[in-house]
């Protein structure tokens, strides 16, 4: 029995077993962009049941179980917040400055790991892109297509460098030309840079005579159109400065335990060394990764650091917060700024008015004197207090809402049960007695 001669003709390409390989076949088939482009095996994991012949399946329902709980205390907890700040206002201003915190910095490796994800992203496109013309070639043009200075590729160049195109005439004049007009662009160039160095050698100078005749160097800077100003050495970009408050850093302590920590440092009871030797703890280095939210919570109510607290800081720190609360409120404040004001106002006109009647001419000294004092004493008058007015709830002011027609100032309105309760007030009061 023979073997049939025909097997594996398909692989020798389409001109037989005896034709040279090619690549350029293969290119114009677009082999190289499909394997460029395919999707590797990925293996299947065995089912661990299987091996184990049935073992493993209580392992694998307790696991699912304990997954499915996870799940559902995490829910409960995410409805539990969302009621809580609802209600919670305070919960939600907490909530809300602990979601704009700035998070951990990782480093250049975030950068990197979101590149390796976009690389993932592009691998795993769509089987549309292989329809698109193949970008990779198999074969490589050895001589680039490089274009020269003259705007010629290195073909061209090769073809126009043969002896038959050096005779022609009417080239080299316009090469000549051009060498002129460049020759007379350099002269133009160096012109101006004389000019401007003459500029700058004539502005120094008018800056030492500055001072002696400003309106010269006015109408000189008129003249040429353009003035240079130079930045001082010591002006500095707003943008650089710091944010800072009365010059000191805008830095406050607040809290008893800081206030402790700052009058230790003070004191020289505690140095810097202290401090880095004290910050490694059991609290330092924490893995939280893989924790439920509802647990990591609880625990930062909790398991924190404790500092110690001095007589001293708490009560310096009562001292502060006792100053903070005696401020006045803002309306309080701000009705006080205004008495000022309107004070300090009519004083200015009093003054006016007083320079003008003293510089008056048909006014003798007592006359002066007198009409200055009334002013004195008109200022100083405070104004009448307004009486309440009180209006009666009866006829067209019975069951108004607001300001009864024909009443100005201050009112109240009063009905006929509300005369009942304060006499009934006033006898209750009379029995105490």
């Amino acid at each position: 029995m023979t073997a049939p001669t025909d097997i594996g003709l398909e692989q020798a390409g389409p001109n037989g077993e005896g034709s040279m390989f090619g690549l350029k076949a293969i290119d114009k088939a677009g082999a190289a962009n499909k394997i460029a482009k395919g999707k590797m095996a990925i293996l299947k994991e065995s089912d661990p049941r299987k091996e184990d012949g049935g073992f493993g399946s209580e392992e694998s329902e307790s696991d699912d179980e304990q997954d499915r709980l996870d799940r559902e205390l995490d829910s409960m907890y995410d409805m539990y917040q969302e009621q809580k700040s609802s209600a919670d206002a305070k919960f939600r201003a907490k909530k809300a400055r602990k979601e704009h915190e700035d998070g951990d910095w990782e480093g250049f490796s975030a950068e990197e790991a979101q590149s390796d994800d976009d690389d993932l992203e592009e691998d795993s496109s769509d089987e549309s892109d292989d329809e698109g013309p193949s970008k990779q070639s198999l074969l490589t043009d050895l001589e680039r297509n490089e274009k020269k200075a003259g705007g010629l590729s290195k073909r061209a160049t090769q073809f126009f460098d043969q002896d038959i195109f050096k005779d022609i005439g009417g080239i080299p004049e316009e090469e000549e030309e051009e060498e002129e007009e460049e020759e007379d662009d350099e002269e133009v160039q160096a012109d101006l840079d004389e000019l401007m160095k003459d500029r700058v050698v004539e502005e120094e100078e008018d800056d030492e005579v500055m001072e002696d005749a400003p309106e010269e160097s006015d109408s000189s800077d008129d003249e040429n159109g353009f003035e240079i100003v130079k930045r001082r050495e010591g002006e500095a970009q707003w943008e650089d400065e710091e944010p800072k408050k009365d010059g000191r850093l805008d830095i406050d302590i607040i809290t008893a335990e800081a206030m402790t920590l700052a009058q230790q440092i003070a004191s020289g009871q505690k140095s810097i060394h202290d401090l880095a030797d004290e910050s490694f703890n059991k609290y330092a280095f924490k893995d939280r990764d893989g924790l439920p939210d509802w647990f990591l919570d609880d625990e930062s109510k909790h398991d924190r650091p404790h500092r110690p607290i001095s007589a001293a800081g708490a009560a310096a720190i009562k001292e502060k917060l006792r100053a903070l609360n005696a401020r006045p409120i803002k309306k309080v404040r701000e009705a006080k700024d205004r008495k000022k004001f309107k004070a300090a106002q009519r004083l200015e006109k009093l003054r006016k008015k007083s320079a003008l009647l003293a510089d008056e001419e048909g006014m003798t000294e007592k006359e002066k004197a007198n009409s200055i004092g009334k002013l004195m004493s008109k200022a100083a008058k405070k104004k009448p207090k307004q009486n309440v007015k009180v209006v009666v709830a009866t006829g067209g002011n019975r069951g108004i809402a607001g300001r009864p027609r024909g009443v100005k100032g201050k009112y109240k309105i009063v009905d006929a049960r509300l005369k009942k309760d304060v006499r009934g007030l006033k006898r209750a009061a009379k029995k105490r007695k």
